[in-house]
């Protein structure tokens, strides 16, 4: 490695160019030397790295494309955050990257918030790869931002038969002083990725302008390219007093897969600075409009999953004939064992109970049918487990239907990511579908027209029903922290009522209620989980 090399910022580099693989591809093991080790550990923030190796198989794809499959394998030295003592982790990462040409790689239009492939590629740029490089970003990725010692454990202040629950202690923080609740902090401090979206911070600033009227004890954090951003809050006196503005100008882009997004945002982009000041503890909340995928990836990597639970959910508000209820999970990963679905029960009863004031939201499992006998096996597993169970944070109400959830039959309905996900975007492809036919036959004929105009108050009380920016905001539960995804699409209303939604959870202390829900569940064992990919 030359010292241009390292000023580059490339610890590792050993580039490969498109003329040097043949036809039948071509396999290559590298070993990093000591002194290239050492670059790369300091670029990781290593205590030492006594073992770097990758291995790849490069072979043509496309119309001047490469096929980059490999495996980077490392022993690192890092510190136990408990102890503080030295320990080693051992990393393996596999790798299957598609790199193609710039005038090669797909268009993504304006406007929407776009699912890419899982295989979408890469830029190959100046048609070569730096298989150093690619072996780095993820080793980086694969390392555990809280090392621990196996024997090594936290020691918890609380009393009491819960104090051995890895929850007691969050549990703890709602009481102080003999029973009295904690104050409330004078200021919720909210952290803002102001380049996601589609519209970027031309809808997150005037948005976040909108929750400060209604919200006047907020402190925003923005995160974004400060060219952009500044002349907006220039022209917002309010917002700018109650605002601090941190530049940087690495945006994720709402095509990018998660992968994409953590190699070449971590650290640096205004999602993952958004995200990590709730970490740091200078932000409450984080609220961004950005890449679905890209976010959840971020919030795990960063905040990771509170102790006991094995995978985060995405839970949303949904309007009901009776109000609205709470439905998880929309998407964060796909299917999930009777286990994970009792865990999505308790955590959403939490967020019910701090939305809609209630000391024992009702909770129902999505299912084909009422009866015990119909469904898949995890969720009538699951269902005998909730009725089996005692829940006193909420009340199991059995199996509902599709249409229940319309109905507003239970407060809280509870579904793994993949049915989830395609309940919500059939409710608003049907919303959407339902707007348009009204809006064209109240055009067809003048009679129709001057019955619109007769009876317009109640066609306004509709569309405000039906308004799906009263309902934009969901909330990433079963992290060490609370983060908010806005719909990308959305407008600068819609962007303040998932501020809204973040500055409620904060004030009502959703990590908390979220502890105690899940405490009973957690002293019983939970079987392991089959994990799948993420929707977005």
């Amino acid at each position: 490695m030359t010292p241009s090399e390292r000023r580059s910022g490339r610890p590792w580099s050993v580039p490969l160019s498109l003329a040097d693989v043949p036809e039948s591809g071509r396999h290559l093991d590298l070993v990093a030397d000591s002194k290239t080790r050492a670059a790369v550990a300091e670029h990781a923030g290593l205590v030492a790295l006594p073992r770097l190796e990758a291995s790849f198989d490069v072979a043509p794809h496309g119309r001047g494309g490469l096929r980059v499959i490999g495996r980077v394998s490392a022993t690192v030295g890092q510190t136990c955050v408990v102890t503080l003592e030295p320990l080693e982790n051992e990393i393996e990462e596999a790798i299957d990257l598609v790199f193609m040409p710039t005038d090669a790689l797909p268009l993504v239009g304006g406007g929407a918030e776009v699912e890419m492939p899982a295989d979408a590629p890469e830029a190959l740029i100046g048609g070569a790869v730096d298989l150093g490089e690619i072996a780095t970003e993820f080793l980086v990725l694969g390392l555990d931002p809280y090392p621990r010692k196996p024997s090594a454990v936290f020691q918890s202040s609380t009393v009491g038969e819960d104090s051995a629950h890895p929850f007691a202690a969050l549990a703890s923080l709602k009481k102080r002083q003999a029973g009295e609740l904690l104050c409330m902090p004078q200021k919720v401090r909210i952290a803002l990725d102001a380049m996601g979206g589609d519209h970027g911070a031309a809808m997150v600033v005037p948005g976040a302008e909108l929750s400060l009227t209604r919200h006047p004890d907020i402190e925003f954090l923005l995160f974004g390219d400060r060219l952009i951003v500044e002349p907006l809050l220039e022209s917002r006196p309010q917002l700018k007093a109650a605002s601090q503005l941190v530049h940087t100008d690495v945006a994720v882009q709402m095509h990018d897969k998660p992968s994409q997004a953590l190699r070449k945002g971590r650290r640096r982009s205004s999602m993952w600075l958004a995200v990590d000041a709730v970490k740091k503890g200078e932000a409450d909340v984080a609220v961004s409009a950005g890449n679905t995928g890209a976010l959840m990836a971020t919030a795990k990597i960063d905040l990771r999953t509170m102790a006991g639970i094995d995978r985060p959910a995405i839970a949303a508000l949904w309007p009901t004939l009776r109000g609205e209820s709470v439905v998880l999970d929309l998407g964060a990963s796909i299917g999930g064992d009777a286990g994970h679905l009792v865990e999505l029960a308790a955590m959403g009863s939490a967020m019910a109970a701090v939305l809609f004031g209630l000391d024992r939201p009702t909770v129902g499992l999505l299912n084909i049918g009422v009866e015990e006998v119909k469904g898949l096996e995890a969720v009538r597993e699951a269902g005998q487990m909730l009725r089996a169970g005692e829940w006193p944070q909420f009340e199991y109400a059995g199996f509902v239907e599709g249409d229940d959830i319309g109905k507003g039959t239970v407060d809280v309905v509870v579904t793994e990511g993949f049915s989830g996900n395609i309940a919500l975007k059939a409710a608003e492809g049907t919303a959407r579908q339902l707007g348009q036919y009204l809006k064209q036959e109240m055009n067809r004929t003048l009679a129709r027209r001057l019955g619109y105009l007769l009876a317009r108050g109640a066609f306004r009380a509709l569309a405000n029903k039906m308004d799906p920016r009263k309902s934009n905001g969901g909330v990433f539960l079963g992290l060490n922290g609370v983060v908010i995804k806005s719909h990308g699409g959305t407008d600068a209303e819609g962007f303040a009522y998932a501020v809204d939604l973040g500055y409620d959870m904060v004030r009502h202390e959703l990590l908390a209620k979220i502890g105690q829900s899940l405490t009973r569940h957690h002293r019983a064992t939970v079987p392991a989980r089959a994990v799948a990919g993420a929707a977005s």
